[in-house]
């Protein structure tokens, strides 16, 4: 007999307190979509396999959605979630969609934390992986890096998660004084990019690199 997917989503959506518009997010459509999958009681057969395994990945952990924790709250610790994202620090990946889905949840003592670094919020705090050598000497190809998402304006000179016409990069910005940005590489071999006031337009900080995670101090 054939698995109805939808009616195990639905099923898995209702024991995980999500909403249809978080399922939305996870299949990366948008609500009426899913809606419209839901009333037809009938999943795209393309999207088969990405139900099994997110209903799968449930099974191991509490959920899919990174959301203020309090399970650990007691003990000074906080979760932070690891996203499915990664980002380049060489040449750029390109964007994905606005949903990055847990993978895993690290918890981390929170007094620790907060010694070696500051951060805008502990519900911003997300770990991601960086990809590329354009950064080797301040980390390295597959490093997982912990980041504020709550930063998203180049206030100091530091290293930035970034977007720039759709693709995605890890670089250190340097403010100039008249108001131009360079995107800078640790590693010497990459020579530095002038992010140009006509593209300030593609231009997004998505959040700031805090630490290596080997506590080594950005």
């Amino acid at each position: 007999m054939e698995i109805n997917w939808i009616e195990k989503l639905e099923e898995f959506r209702a024991n995980s307190d999500l909403k249809k518009a978080d399922m939305a997010r996870i299949f990366g459509v948008d609500l009426q979509r899913y809606n419209n999958w839901v009333y037809r009681n009938s999943l795209p057969k393309s999207f088969y396999e990405k139900a099994r395994i997110t209903i799968e990945r449930q099974k191991s952990r509490v959920n899919l959605i990174a959301e203020p924790n309090t399970q650990y709250e007691d003990r000074g610790t906080i979760r932070i979630p690891k996203l499915d994202v990664a980002a380049s620090m060489g040449n750029g990946l390109t964007l994905p969609s606005d949903y990055s889905e847990v993978i895993e949840i690290l918890a981390i003592n929170e007094e620790y934390l907060r010694s070696a670094v500051a951060f805008s919020n502990r519900d911003n705090l997300a770990m991601i992986t960086g990809y590329g050598d354009s950064m080797q000497g301040t980390y390295n190809d597959g490093d997982l890096l912990l980041v504020d998402r709550g930063v998203t304006e180049i206030k100091i000179d530091a290293v930035y998660v970034l977007c720039l016409d759709g693709e995605l990069y890890i670089k250190r910005i340097q403010r100039r004084p008249d108001g131009t940005l360079l995107m800078l590489s640790d590693n010497k071999n990459y020579p530095p990019y002038e992010i140009k006031n006509g593209e300030l337009a593609t231009f997004q900080v998505l959040a700031r690199v805090l630490l290596v995670w080997n506590a080594k101090r950005l």
